[in-house]
This record gives structure tokens, C-alpha cells and sequence, in this order.
């Protein structure tokens, strides 16, 4: 039943949202596609998986139903006002930040990207004089990544890895500018890999990836509604090349840390079909688990009902990470609780998340919320076209694409990566324009 009840509703959403919206690519069908693939996995049952409660596909339903109430009531309020609601005619100019035919884009770029690379490689070094050489590194994968997360690995200088993930962001945005996949579209990724490699994680690769696909898709929709140049028109070759070469950076990446690490493969509860996988590359048990053990966790959060949590701790942990510095809050665990479904694994979508922080509230409210906020940024970043409201929408968009996950705003990638860019980009607009006024450059 829950199969035929998720695919109903996915093929409901997938055939209003693009008539909603105007284009495929909307957060409606990215929620809806994410959570019925999930949901589609979890229910093959490849490993010996708990039974989902009832009351955790009553929550989960209630998730979707007022993500997509959130989303129509912005479209009512706009009604009301008589305002058009997929009309892509956008009345607005290209931002100053390409006056230059986009090189003020490029060089922040490559600066943002250098960065990351820089703080790579000093990660690479302290890991080096601790263990000797790179071979040993390596051998040594699994052992790097336990000291890791358990924070043994001291002197690599925080934050800076932050600078790759605005690089990413920023290529995005690049690649849709001109139309094709271009070296400096790839050295963010480069600078992602290499970190996650002497990380020996995954989890920042993809969100790398997301935030590359988001960015771009959201800013070549904008200039496609410009109607100024068929530049702006995508051809299905140019995506598909562009495509190819980032999807192939990203699974070589996120393949090469997993087989270095080691990862477990023999679970008993794997069904004799999935054993099959277990020395393989893309499709493993583990990779398996990773993609769908979510929503067990989720029931079985419900039925423990044992955590508790500080108000926001995991919504806005970043937040209570600098408070504990000051000795404000203690230092919230960056790893969640694990839950035997029947193997130990410990993410549970951002329901379970917002509902520790917020308890029922949040469940009620949050994801109405999200809908509403990201389709109010929807139609403010097409009809005017500013910056700022262009990075808000794909950190929202972020939110929706991890929500199968976590809440992403848990993490420092997310927090200091948007804050990183709400400043940079406007001070770089007001560059330009100082520079266009100075230089009369158009």
C-alpha cells in the first residue's frame, strides 16, 4: 500500500508542479522524487529492514501534504493580487557581476577554489607527518576516518574548506552563463575531492554535487527568461556534456574515498541478491543502506521517543557549536543517535531532526514553511533578479534535496557556505558597478 499511495502522489506531483511552475526543475518534484525513491528502496527490502509504524507514514505524509500546502499558498496570495504566476518574462537585466562577459565570476572562482585546495593540502600534511607517508595514509584509511569523527586529527585549520563549496555555488552559475562545462567549473570539485579524500568522507562530495546542480539549473532558468540571446538557451548536447563531466568527477570521487576506506559490506541482514554486490563499486550493501535506511531510523526514533534535545540543537547547530566555545551551552554530539533497524545506522530525515528541536510544533509548521519560503524566493529571484535572493533560493532548494537526509542547516558546509556568499557577492555587484561607472565598460 505505501508503494502504490507514493507513486499516486508522485505522479500527481510531477504532472502539476510543471504546470505550476513552468519548468520541470522545482522543488515540489525534487521532494517528491527524493522521498518516493527512498521510500521505493526501503520497501524492496534488500535488507532484513524494520516495518515502518503507522504513525511514521502518518508524518511523513503530513511532511509532503504541508510542504505542498506551503507551496500553493503562495500561489493563492499571488492571485489575490492578480499577479501571473509562471511567467517566465522576466523584465529584469543581467546581473552587473557579468559585465565583463562573466571574468569578475571566474577569478572569485578560482580564488575560492585555490583556498579550498590550500587548506586540502595542509589537511594532507598534518596527515602525512602523523602517519609517515601518503601509502600508509591510505592503508590506513578506516583508522584516519575513526580519528576524524572521533576529532583526534588536530592542527588542520577550520573552516577554510568552507571557500570550495562557494566555489561551487559560483560555478554553477558560470556554467549556466556560458553554456558548456568548463576547467574552472571543475576545480571547486577538485578542491572538494581532495579534502574529502584526506577526510575519507563522502557526505561533502554530494553536497557539492547538489549544489552545483541547483545553482545551475535555478541561474539558467533566469537567463533562459531574459530572452536577450539564444547564448542563454541550453541545447540538450551542451547539458549533457556538462553533465557527463561533473557526474563523472563526483561518482569517481566518492568511489576512490570508498574503496580506499574500506567500507563494511557483509551485513547478515542483506538479502542473497544484494550479497552479490558486495565488492562492487557503485551498487554495495553499503551504498544500499546509505540510500534508504533513513526512514527506519525515523520509525524507530518515534517508538523509542527517548531523546531529547536543546531548542535548534540540530537545526542550528553551528550556532550552539560557537555558543559552546564560550562555554554558553554544552557542545552538542556532531553525530546523531544510531538506531538497530537491524543495523546500526543513525540518519533520519530532517522530520526526525525538527521534531527533537521543536517536538510537534515543528512537524506541524516546519515543512509548510519551507515550501512557502522557497517558493516566495521562486518567484522573487525570476522577477527580479537580484543576487541575494538567487543564493537564499538554492540554499532552500539545498534544504528540500537533503531533507531524505538530514537538516542539512546542521552542518558548516550549509551555514558559513550561505553566509560566505550573502556577503561576497554583493560586495563583488558593488565592485562591479564602482568599476562599469569608473571605466564606462559594458
Amino acid at each position: 500500500m505505501p508503494q502504490i499511495i507514493t507513486f499516486c502522489l508522485l505522479l500527481l506531483t510531477l504532472a502539476i508542479s510543471k504546470k505550476m511552475f513552468g519548468r520541470w526543475f522545482n522543488h515540489l518534484n525534487i521532494y517528491a522524487a527524493i522521498w518516493s525513491v527512498i521510500i521505493f528502496l526501503y520497501q524492496m527490502k534488500l535488507m532484513s529492514y524494520i516495518e515502518i509504524s503507522s504513525f511514521a507514514w502518518e508524518v511523513i505524509l503530513y511532511g509532503y501534504l504541508t510542504f505542498v500546502l506551503g507551496t500553493i499558498t503562495v500561489f493563492v496570495a499571488r492571485a489575490n493580487y492578480g499577479k501571473k504566476n509562471c511567467d517566465f518574462q522576466s523584465n529584469s537585466e543581467l546581473p552587473v557581476l557579468f559585465f565583463l562577459d562573466g571574468k569578475i565570476l571566474k577569478i572569485l572562482i578560482l580564488i575560492f577554489a585555490f583556498v579550498g585546495l590550500v587548506n586540502a593540502i595542509q589537511h594532507w600534511y598534518i596527515l602525512i607527518q602523523k602517519f609517515g607517508d601518503i601509502k600508509t595514509v591510505l592503508v590506513k584509511a578506516n583508522l584516519v576516518y575513526r580519528l576524524r569523527t572521533d576529532g583526534e586529527i588536530k592542527g588542520v585549520i577550520p573552516y577554510l574548506y568552507i571557500a570550495s563549496y562557494v566555489a561551487v555555488v559560483l560555478a554553477g552559475i558560470y556554467t549556466a552563463y556560458k553554456n558548456k562545462i568548463t576547467l574552472t567549473a571543475v576545480f571547486p570539485f577538485l578542491s572538494i575531492i581532495i579534502k574529502e579524500f584526506a577526510s575519507f568522507g563522502r557526505a561533502g562530495i554530494l553536497i557539492g554535487f547538489l549544489q552545483f546542480v541547483i545553482s545551475f539549473f535555478l541561474f539558467k532558468y533566469y537567463l533562459s527568461s531574459l530572452g536577450e540571446s539564444k547564448r542563454f538557451i541550453i541545447t540538450k548536447k551542451n547539458a549533457a556534456v556538462a553533465f557527463a563531466v561533473i557526474i563523472i568527477v563526483f561518482v569517481g570521487g566518492a568511489t576512490l574515498v570508498k574503496s580506499f576506506r574500506g567500507t563494511y559490506e557483509t551485513f547478515k541482514a542483506s538479502s542473497s541478491s544484494l550479497k552479490q554486490f558486495n565488492s562492487g563499486a557503485l551498487i554495495s550493501p553499503s551504498i544500499y543502506l546509505y540510500a534508504s535506511s533513513h526512514i527506519g531510523v525515523l520509525s524507530k526514533y518515534f517508538e523509542k521517543g527517548s531523546e531529547t534535545a536543546m531548542f535548534g540543537e540540530n537545526s542550528l547547530q553551528p550556532v550552539y557549536n560557537l555558543l559552546s566555545k564560550f562555554e554558553v551551552v554544552d557542545h552538542p554530539s556532531f553525530f546523531q543517535k544510531g538506531y538497530w533497524i537491524p543495523m546500526w545506522t543513525n540518519t533520519g530525515t530532517y522530520l526526525r531532526e525538527i521534531h527533537a528541536d521543536f517536538g510537534d510544533v515543528g512537524l506541524l509548521i516546519f515543512p509548510f514553511f519551507l515550501g512557502l519560503l522557497t517558493t516566495f524566493y521562486w518567484f522573487k529571484f525570476f522577477e527580479q533578479g537580484k543576487m541575494r535572493d538567487f543564493i537564499i533560493l538554492v540554499y532552500l532548494f539545498l534544504i528540500v534535496a537533503m531533507s531524505f537526509l538530514v537538516m542539512i542547516t546542521r552542518t558548516s558546509v550549509w551555514f558559513l557556505s550561505l553566509l560566505s556568499l550573502l556577503i561576497i557577492l554583493p560586495l563583488a555587484e558593488k565592485f562591479c558597478l564602482h568599476y562599469q561607472k569608473r571605466h564606462q565598460v559594458n
